[in-house]
């Protein structure tokens, strides 16, 4: 993931029961024009564990990945808008309102971790 900036140590959320959460503590961030534009596009893909997060950004398009991915949406608070699980490629997602962030991970990802519409993310350098 050689196009994108700084890496992200832990993205988690506290679940219901107050316990925290992670869902990825390998997350690159991409805030200029040109990560963002490229993306995952650019870095080959994800590997196991692994999550790209685009700032600013609310809407994604996974034309030209080769795999499918898990998107979740937070507003400038880090709550959780929308969680998509297995967004498959060729597909718009289109903007969300206020979105802010996107975070995209391995497929499975946000599935496994449990996270939902309404939690806060946590994002910790």
């Amino acid at each position: 993931m050689s196009n994108s900036g700084s890496i992200i140590k832990d993205v988690s959320y506290v679940n219901d029961a107050g316990a925290r959460v992670v869902i990825s503590d390998h997350v690159r961030v991409a805030t200029t024009f040109i990560q963002r534009l490229l993306g995952l596009i650019a870095t080959g893909g994800l590997k196991d564990g692994e999550g790209l997060l685009l700032q600013p950004c609310n809407g994604i398009h996974t034309f030209g990945l080769r795999e499918p991915i898990d998107v979740v949406v937070l507003d400038r608070n880090g709550i959780v808008l929308r969680v998509v699980g297995e967004m498959h490629r060729n597909r718009i997602m289109l903007p969300m309102k206020h979105g802010v962030i996107t975070i995209e991970l391995k497929a499975g990802l946000a599935t496994k971790s449990g996270v939902l519409t309404g939690y806060t993310v946590l994002i910790r350098d």
